[in-house]
């Protein structure tokens, strides 16, 4: 199966249904996820991510964290 939304095929509708179906739970139980997931989406959704110098120091720390686990 395709994911339209990757290939960038997708029409606002798709789009909706996508977006309303990742806000349900995906299983009974884990609140705790629930509430990280919330936090991690208002924190995307606040503009934080957009700046280049954020975007490039994940990528560092990313990229640090990799190197310490192969060693």
């Amino acid at each position: 199966m395709t994911n339209k939304l990757s290939a960038g095929k997708t029409t606002a509708e798709e789009g909706l249904r996508a977006e309303q179906r990742a806000d349900k739970p995906r299983h009974d139980g884990g609140e705790e996820m629930n509430k990280t997931v919330a936090a991690q989406r208002a924190f995307f959704h606040s503009g934080a991510t957009l700046p280049y110098a954020f975007r490039v120091q994940q990528l560092k720390t990313l990229s640090a964290a990799i190197k310490e686990k192969e060693d």
